[in-house]
């Protein structure tokens, strides 16, 4: 026979199986001894010829015996030894079905579960094993080591502390004692059966590696220093202990020595898991993170059977605050132990510390369900509910933990505050007795009248929350208002009540009490983005710009990814800049600040480069080099398409700045038309509509209106731009649409002269027309007539009065304008109480006194059209209002300010303004 190369051999004492180079059996996982035998490796060949035709026997031998469950068996562990597990699952299945009480049928079933990766049901199989064969060791130590690794550490440690007395003839059993026991954090334990095996087993590998272990466990380092080099002498180049040696060296803060021991057991066994997870924690602690991820991608491919290795690897992550790859880590962890308390432990608080509360504590209960009595998982579930206010929750942990046994002075009295919160006073009120029982100095116990009274007081309070919030779903916003201001006057310090109202006062323009309520929320949570960012927009209402900057960059630096935050920030530092003294090297400088404090952010992220482009255009427009800066935010927006999925509305809405910029408007069409099909938001397919319109595309505008009109038949803006679209469309190619509309709608009111919408369309169809008709008097007068018809309806919507007071403002002269003026000024306020959250109703009422023309009521103009721009800041109609009425108090600076918010919205008409 001719030999090809000699290899180290050893055969499982357990099945019997030949393992070349491992440690652990292939089949059945058992330790392996070190007892080398010569093969020959030309004989493979022979024997898988042998497997084929020995499967192909036992498959004609199971069809001639049928009902055999010798047969089943044979066939099974033939197909189990050659890789076909899937085949050897079908055989013991049907061997199963003959045979239901044969001890052997689990036996091997398990081998096969545990192969196929089932190791519930390998366990399921293994008990039953045990329970008909109860003196079966082998088969016990197998369940106990399946139990250790799906990370059921103390079920393994019972099963191997009742196989304990047979350790005089089964050694093994206390090294797989000493291994549970080290998992369990039992060191000293582990060290009593280490020295208990050591005596009868004497001085083998086993000991130096499990002693060693117990001793780094225990941070004896230099103690293990010397074992693991005493071994290396029994045992040269070992990689086990070499690897045990590189761990004591780190321990002892040698890391040099530390990473030369590994590097030497990588020549032995470069694909040890615990060798690669070492080297890569080790790299990544010296700063050589491609080295790291090197080692972890190497780690990946190797065929791992504890959870835990990926549970070490997540902690590596989750140290470094790189918490998404730290949980794919433990997803593939707990998929391997699904029941080892640290995965769910290290997952759950992961959550926590990013605030996902909601899947924080569902990790926590989905624990309790197979360990009911885990304290940490319970405390866990406390922590969270209550951060999600669900005290339901709350209260039935707290009862448990008391249950437990955990009961001290201060669960009893966190139970009582939950109890409260829930309105079972009484039961709180026991809860506090309780705890002044158990520790009479508790000063809680002693507080409890005082907070029962504040308690009730909360309860009263949300009470009356509950009704603001029913008044909010229908628009009652003074209501409300009132609702929470009573709220806060019985609790002061509630948050999220404080919360609530500031976004009512924000909702109906109300800043004094918004930016009182903001500052005194912000004193709570400085890290809210929501309250530092409404903060700033109030501040900027109060022309304290520099405030606001000031506000938004320390806010930014918490949350780099806000880009809303970033293009206010950006565009309240561009209406700082004055005339043209903003130069090239400005730019540059401003680029370097922001590539620098969005460093960690600049290879992984699309918001640097957004921000980037938008620096580019909003700070080059108007500039000598205005071609170089859209060129360069153009190459920037288009990069962030390319090579990210998220925040590409941005880049859409960025490319279309650009190219409206430029006066591209085909260009701008397209990317406008990205953000329609990305976005359910009609602002989408209304900002597509103006785009059209402001380029005279009266076609394509008419469609947009049309849809918009259709989808919200009860919007006067919409049905109005629809209206004056199609007039400007048959200006431009002589058809007679508009007068086919009139002719409509007079038909549609003469069948029902009730029809509000109808002479809403009507009139300011006549309008309209009554502009560019040589007959102007007479149009106008049907105009009207059309108009004062509407407004006499019950229940006529707020928008016939809007459009009555603009042809009358048009139409009007003289001490008759001056008359309706005054009802109509009435008439806006009123409908502006009503509606206080509607920013056109807030511009109505501007609009009524500029009808005046009076610098006095220009003054109040301008305040009301001030809260319709806060309300609705992407509105470019009441921009362009609030610009044209700031130019005419010579206010320069605010109508700069309404320049670069236009920039944002509909570049091309800058001119105009």
């Amino acid at each position: 026979m001719n030999v090809k190369r000699i290899s180290t051999i050893v055969r499982c004492s357990s099945c019997g199986l030949e393992n070349e180079g491992v440690k652990y059996c292939g089949r059945c996982g058992e330790r392996l001894a070190a007892t080398a035998m010569t093969h020959d490796h030309s004989d493979s060949e022979t024997f898988i010829e042998k497997t084929k035709d020995s499967l192909d026997e036992l498959a004609v031998r199971v069809k001639k015996q049928p009902t055999s469950p010798d047969a089943y068996l044979q066939l099974a562990i033939a197909q189990l030894e050659s890789g076909k597990a899937e085949r050897a699952y079908s055989s013991w299945r049907a061997m199963k079905a003959v045979a239901p009480d044969d001890p052997r049928a689990y036996r091997i079933g398990a081998r096969i579960l545990d192969t196929l990766g089932r190791r519930d049901d390998a366990i399921a199989a293994l008990s039953t094993l045990i329970r008909l064969e109860p003196d079966d060791t082998d088969s016990a130590m197998f369940l106990a080591r399946i139990q250790h690794e799906s990370g059921r550490r103390r079920e393994a440690l019972v099963i191997l502390q009742s196989l304990r007395a047979r350790a005089s003839e089964h050694p093994e059993i206390l090294l797989s004692l000493a291994e549970n026991q080290l998992a369990l954090d039992d060191p000293a334990a582990a060290q009593e059966d280490l020295s208990t095996y050591r005596k009868m087993a004497g001085e083998n590998l086993n000991v130096f590696v499990m002693l060693g272990r117990a001793m780094l466990q225990q941070s004896f380092f230099d103690g293990a220093i010397r074992l693991y080099r005493e071994g290396l002498v029994l045992f040269p180049e070992d990689p086990e202990l070499l690897v045990g040696l590189g761990k004591a060296l780190l321990g002892a803060g040698e890391k040099g020595q530390a990473l030369l021991e590994f590097e030497r057991a990588g020549h032995k066994a470069p694909d040890r898991i615990d060798l690669l997870l070492e080297m890569g924690r080790l790299y990544g602690s010296m700063g050589m993170d491609d080295k790291a991820n090197e080692m972890f991608d190497r780690l990946r491919a190797q065929k791992v059977r504890d959870g835990e290795v990926f549970l070490d690897i997540a902690r590596y992550y989750h140290s470094r605050r790189e918490t998404d790859k730290a949980l794919k880590e433990l997803e593939c962890a707990r998929e391997l132990s699904p029941h080892n308390a640290e995965i769910v432990r290290t997952l759950a608080e992961i959550f926590e510390g990013r605030k996902e509360f909601s899947h924080a504590v569902a990790e926590y209960e989905s624990f309790l369900e197979g360990t009911p009595n885990a304290g940490w998982a319970l405390s866990g579930v406390i922590r969270c509910a209550s951060a999600l206010n669900e005290y339901e929750r709350v209260a039935k942990a707290q009862n448990r933990l008391i249950a437990l046994g955990h009961a001290t002075a201060e669960l009893w009295c966190d139970y009582g505050e939950t109890l409260i919160r829930l309105g079972k006073l009484k039961d709180s009120t026991a809860a506090f007795e309780e705890a002044a029982r158990l520790d009479p100095t508790c000063q809680r116990a002693y507080q409890a009248p005082e907070l029962l009274k504040l308690e009730k007081a909360r309860l009263e309070g949300s009470k009356l929350v509950v009704q603001a919030r029913d008044a909010i779903a229908k628009r009652f916003m003074l209501t409300a208002a009132d609702r929470l201001e009573h709220a806060l006057e019985l609790v002061p310090r509630e948050t999220s009540w404080m919360r609530l109202l500031a976004d009512v006062h924000l909702r109906t323009g109300s800043m004094t009490r918004a930016s009182d309520l903001l500052s005194k929320l912000r004193a709570f949570s400085p890290d809210d983005y929501w309250v530092s960012s409404q903060l700033a927009r109030v501040y900027e209402f109060d022309e304290k710009a520099q405030l606001a900057i000031e506000l938004l960059s320390a806010t930014l630096k918490e949350h780099p990814t806000e880009i809303e935050g970033h293009l206010l920030l950006l565009r309240l530092k561009r209406s700082q800049i004055q005339g043209d003294r903003f130069e090239r090297d400005m730019l540059t400088a401003l680029v370097k600040n922001n590539q620098h404090e969005m460093g960690s952010l600049q290879k992984t992220h699309p918001v640097p480069l957004l921000v980037e482009g938008y620096i580019h255009f909003l700070f080059g427009m108007g500039r000598k080099f205005q071609a170089d800066s859209l060129k360069r935010a153009e190459e920037l927006f288009e990069t962030v398409l390319e090579r990210f999925e998220d925040n590409q509305s941005y880049a859409h809405r960025g490319l279309c700045l650009v190219h409206r910029a430029r006066g591209d408007y085909r260009k701008a069409v397209i990317h406008l038309q990205e953000l329609v099909k990305e976005s359910a938001d009609p602002a989408a397919l209304h900002a597509l509509a103006r785009l059209n319109a402001n380029f005279q595309m009266w076609g394509e505008a008419k469609r947009c209106y049309s849809s918009l009109r259709s989808l919200f038949p009860e919007n006067g803006l919409y049905r109005r731009r629809f209206i004056e679209v199609i007039a400007a469309d048959t200006d431009v190619e002589s058809k007679n649409e508009l007068s086919n509309f009139i002719n409509t709608c007079q038909e549609g009111i003469r069948a029902d002269p009730q029809q509000a919408w109808l002479l809403h369309d009507l009139g300011w169809a006549q309008t309209l027309v009554a502009r560019k008709s040589v007959q102007r008097e007479e149009w106008s007068r049907r105009a009207l007539l059309t108009w004062n018809k509407a407004g006499v309806l019950d229940d006529a919507p707020p928008w016939l009065r809007w459009g009555l007071m603009e042809v009358q403002l048009e139409f009007l002269k003289g001490a008759e304008k001056h008359r309706a003026l005054q009802q109509n000024v009435k008439a806006c306020e009123k409908i502006a109480r009503e509606y206080p959250d509607l920013a056109m109703a807030h511009q109505y009422v501007g609009v009524a006194y500029l009808g005046f023309e009076d610098l006095a009521q220009t003054d109040r103009a301008v305040k009301n059209l001030e809260t319709a721009f806060f309300l609705a800041p992407d509105a470019a109609d009441t921009t362009f209002l609030l610009a044209r009425t700031y130019r005419t108090l010579g206010r320069s600076a605010r109508v700069e300010a309404m320049r670069q918010i236009m920039l944002l919205l509909e570049p091309e008409l800058l001119l105009k303004m």
